[in-house]
């Protein structure tokens, strides 16, 4: 799964098998929105709907900005209790570390 969506958090964690947590920095996830809002100006990237093209806003900046602060505790406490595996992943290093490991051992 991807996204928070707080509200159906607790329904989709029942039904998944284990949960990879990205937890990266402020200063990663602002650079992100930077970077894919340049990128992708007034286009509609792929991983979006038709008719979604990439915009910026303060509010999105702000939420982001403040999601440790303010969902933060709510998520990791949903995390703990949810009785699944739970990786997490502070750094897009860490990242591509797990996923070479998770796809030799699949190997």
């Amino acid at each position: 799964m991807d996204g928070n969506y707080g509200s159906s958090l607790p329904l989709r964690l029942r039904y998944c098998d284990a949960v990879i947590y990205f937890d990266l920095p402020r200063p990663v996830c602002m650079t992100g929105i930077l970077s894919r809002s340049v990128k992708n100006r007034g286009q509609t990237r792929p991983d979006m709907g038709e008719g979604c093209p990439e915009r910026i806003n303060v509010e999105f900046v702000l939420y982001t900005w403040r999601f440790k602060n303010t969902e933060g505790r709510r998520l990791k406490d949903l995390l703990c209790d949810c009785g699944k595996p739970v990786v997490r992943l502070r750094s897009r290093r860490e990242a591509e570390r797990y996923l070479e490991a998770y796809n030799h051992a699949r190997a």
